[in-house]
This record gives structure tokens, sequence and C-alpha cells, in this order.
């Protein structure tokens, strides 16, 4: 086991050779799992372009590939949330690859306008682009092909086709309540062969996503699970997370990440480096993460009785989002069809703005988005199209993006949520079941009370926003709205971000040219504001 005083982070700016093969993470071709040194003979096997996209479409897991085929040219490919990340950027008479777009950063490089736009919003880059104009982000469920006299083609593998199976045979509400607990199973299934034994940590809140891996685990009985939570003392989700970790048997830890030794970041060298790595030029950091990764990777982490082990698999919870629906707030969405500006306008108005923005720049950033949704392959319901964003958008770019927080300190990650056959299920399923994580909160509901696990005061999604009054809620806000005051950025800071972000606080106010409105808001600025400093050209606003 590693110590504090030995522990020494990677700092991940390495190039990928494209003169070989390269290969990331792992997948399971049926009942075949195949780890990180068998995948470029499992991609190289295909006889030609549309039996590798064939092969990508038909596998689940966390994987990444780029294979050099003997004609000269070249195949990428990263899964269907590309967990495992590729960025890449043309170059005279080739192609240059990584896992990192820093690494790709060259001497006279530029700013790309509207991802920058795009990023102040939302907290990560749209479609391939990054912040740099000439740097690219293999985008997830695509593949790329290089043809030294073709040039780059991206294709999508992970098209809607893969609904129709389930369109042709629809479930009642309890056939596919049932369908969905057998689908968790058998993914903890799929969880515990890739495991093999391994110790397991599993960040664990109060909701409902770490929760289920940590049912599942149980319930297969896998022996080796650890439990850990942070934020700042005696919060809500850590007292919780206890509990359910007491009652499963599981030991647990709580990692205090917001204590008065943390504050001192922003200039660390060590922290800026993990922003580096989790970033890519393409998403915004994590700071939790940072403390509790480091803090079990340093083989220091002991709840007094249990030492928490350093070289274990950690297990984020984060992409429940992704399977249960928590994106369809509106019923506006359950419509047949909706115009790319009529998208574009619900998903602006999805979530908290993050920014001030002025009339012309709202415009940019809805035609921006609108731009998007008419990029997405096939005829499909509204709902379906809304969902295909935040499947090739935010779930990748923004909520997956926590794993890399766990891999820069070395440790290895699996997310059991990301399963491709389950996903792929669960966004098949009608709109009335998925709107507003109606049947996946159902789901949770049941299993947690037969195991002992659920509370009085577990979130009802489902039942908040199809009552009266959030629906009278709904209809007065836009009225009212402005007319009251504008709220704190640190409003519902459960955390303790107000403490620890009082540098990045400062930094950006000195700054002047920001006017974020939130929390994640303000990291977004902060986050420029070091990529400007890497890059030595003022930011385009």
């Amino acid at each position: 086991m590693k110590t504090a005083s030995d522990f020494v982070p990677p700092i991940p700016v390495k190039e990928i050779d494209v003169t070989t093969d390269y290969s990331a993470g792992y997948l399971f071709d049926h009942n075949d799992h195949l780890t990180t040194d068998k995948l470029p003979a499992f991609f190289q096997a295909a006889s030609g372009w549309d039996d590798f996209l064939s092969r990508a479409r038909n596998i689940t897991g966390e994987w990444a590939v780029v294979l050099r085929r003997s004609d000269g040219e070249i195949w990428a490919a990263t899964d269907h949330r590309s967990s495992q990340r590729l960025y890449y950027r043309p170059c005279k008479g080739g192609i240059r690859f990584a896992e990192n777009g820093f690494a790709l950063l060259d001497e006279g490089d530029n700013w790309d306008d509207e991802a920058v736009l795009f990023f102040l919003r939302w907290g990560y880059t749209q479609g391939e682009r990054t912040l740099i104009s000439s740097i690219s982000k293999l985008p997830a469920g695509h593949a790329l092909r290089f043809r030294p006299e073709g040039g780059i083609t991206l294709e999508v593998y992970d098209t809607t086709a893969r609904y129709a199976p389930f369109d042709s045979h629809q479930l009642s509400y309890q056939e596919a309540k049932e369908e969905l607990k057998r689908r968790l199973l058998r993914t903890g299934e799929r969880l515990v062969a890739h495991l093999d034994g391994r110790p397991a940590v599993l960040p664990l809140s109060g909701g409902y996503d770490s929760r289920m891996i940590a049912y599942t685990l149980h319930r297969l009985q896998y022996p080796h699970v650890y439990c850990i939570s942070y934020g700042k003392e005696n919060n809500p989700d850590s007292r919780k997370a206890a509990q359910i970790a007491a009652r499963l048997g599981f030991p647990f830890l709580y990692i205090n990440s917001v204590s008065a030794d943390c504050l001192d970041y922003t200039h660390d060298e060590v922290f800026l480096s993990y922003m580096r790595h989790m970033t890519g030029l393409s998403s915004c950091y994590y700071y939790q993460e940072f403390q509790a990764a480091k803090k079990l990777a340093s083989g220091t982490a002991h709840n007094g009785s249990t030492a928490f082990p350093s070289d274990a698999v950690v297990l984020p919870g984060h992409q429940g989002d992704d399977l249960g629906g928590s994106q369809l707030m509106t019923r506006m969405l359950g419509r047949k069809h909706l115009s790319p500006d009529q998208l574009s306008r619900i998903l602006y108005r999805h979530k908290q703005q993050n920014q001030t923005f002025d009339p012309k720049e709202r415009e940019r950033l809805l035609s921006l988005q609108a731009h998007l949704f008419t990029t997405y392959v096939g005829s499909q319901s509204a709902y379906r199209t809304f969902e295909q964003y935040m499947q090739w958008e935010n779930i990748p770019k923004y909520m997956l993006n926590s794993q890399q927080s766990w891999r820069y300190f070395g440790l290895d990650t699996a997310c059991m949520l990301l399963d491709k056959e389950l996903l792929d299920f669960a966004y098949s399923l009608p709109f009335e079941y998925r709107y507003g994580k109606r049947i996946y909160d159902d789901v949770c509901r049941e299993l947690y009370t037969e195991s002992g696990i659920a509370f009085a005061d577990d979130l009802d999604l489902h039942g908040i926003i199809t009552s009266p009054a959030y629906r009278v809620k709904q209809l007065i806000k836009p009225f009212v709205r402005p007319f009251l005051p504008r709220h704190s950025i640190w409003k519902g800071d459960l955390i303790g971000f107000e403490r620890i972000m009082q540098p990045v606080f400062r930094e950006v106010t000195q700054d002047g040219r920001f006017h974020p409105t939130s929390i994640n808001g303000l990291s977004f600025c902060w986050y420029l504001l070091q990529v400007e400093q890497r890059l030595g050209k003022r930011l385009p606003l």
C-alpha cells in the first residue's frame, strides 16, 4: 500500500503513438470480458469499416481504441459515452491523438470563440469542438476514420436503430419495471465479473444512484466493498450515506474535503496538473473529488477500524441521471415533434444559467444549441432528440467527467449504470415512463424498501413535477422573475463551496470580465482564466 510520503500523482500529457495500436478500458462482447490488452485484436479482426462500426455498436463497456490498419488508414473509436477520452488534431500528412487535449497544444493555437461561449453556459464544449480551434475531441458514440488521401471523417455508430427491438414490443408499466430490475441485476453481474475480486470503493451519497450500486453489490454478495462520502462536516448526504453503508454492512469513511488545510489550492501545482488532466480543454473540473481521491490514493484513508485500500476500483454513481430520465422535466417534450429552435429554447431554460448573458450572446447560444439538434441522425420523437443531446453532450462531458478525478491519482474506475445494454433499454421506454425519472425512481424505492435502505425523505421527482403546486409555480415564474432580487451564487450550498472557493471568487472578481450567477458558473470562469494564462492569448469575450 502506498503511503502519503511516497505518493506522486501522474501528469498525463503524453501523445498517443499512432504507429502502433492503442487501447484503454474494457468491454463485454456478450459474455466475453475483454481487458485493455485484448481490445486491439478484437477491433483489428473487423473485416472492414462497416464491421468496425458494428463491433463498436454491439458491445458494452468503457473503452477507446486507435488502430493503424495495414493499408495505412487509422481508425479510432470511443464508447457510447466517451468515458475513455480521445483528442485529435490534423497535422501535415497525418493525424495526432492524445488522451488529453493539453497534450496537443502547439504554439500559435487560437481560441474557438463559439466553444468559449458555449463553455461559459454549460461547462463543456459542443460536439467535437474544444476551446482551441485546431484541437478536437472524438464525440461519444462516434468513430473516426483517417485516410492518407481522404482526410478525416467522423461517423455515428450509436444510432437510434438501437431502440427498434424494444419499440416493436411495447411493455406495460409493470412489465417495464420488472424488466428494468432484471437488467440492473445483469449489469451488476457484469460489474462483478470486471472487478474479479478486486476491492471496490463506492463514493456513496444520499441519492438513488450510488445507492443502487451499493444495493446491487450487496445483493450479489460481493465481498470487498468500501463506502466513502465527502463534503463539509455533518452534511445531510454524508449522514444518510453512513446509514446506508451501516445497514448493508459495508465499511464507511467520511472525508472532509472543505477543511481549512484544503483552501490554498489555486496555485498548487498538483491541483493545477489535476485540473488540466480532468478538463482536457473540453470540460470543467470537479474540486471535491480532488481531495477525496488524493486521500484514498495516499493509503492513509482509515475509519478507525478499517484501512481503505489504495488500489481499489472506484465506482462513481453520477451516471444515474443518464439512466433515469431526470432531464425530462418538461411535458412539452412528450410531443411527437419539436423543431430544433423549440428544443434549443427548452434546453436553455433547463438548468441554472451559470452566467449573465446579453441578448446577442443569448441568441448565439440558442443558435449553437439548435444546430446541434439538427445534426442528430434519424427521425425520432422530441424527447428522444432532447435526450440525444444529454447522451452525447451533458452526460459524457459533465457528469461522467468525475471519473477523471480518480484516474488522475492512478485509481481504476468502473461505472455500473453506464452499461450500454441497460441504457439502450431505459432510453427506449415511452416518455410517460421516463418523465421525471418515474420508472427508475419507482424501481429504486421498491428495491430499497425491500432491503431496508429506503428513507422517508427520499426524493419523489415525478411526484413533485406533476403536482398542481409545481405547475402553477412554473406558469407564473416567467412573469415574476424580473421582479425578484438576484440570489447569491452560494444559495443552496450544502457542500461548503462558499468557503473553499473564496480564492476562485477573488480572482474572477478582480478580473472583472465575467458575470457568474452560480457556483458552477464561477468555476467555469476561473478555469478559462487558467487556460488563457497557458495559451498566452486573451479570451474572446
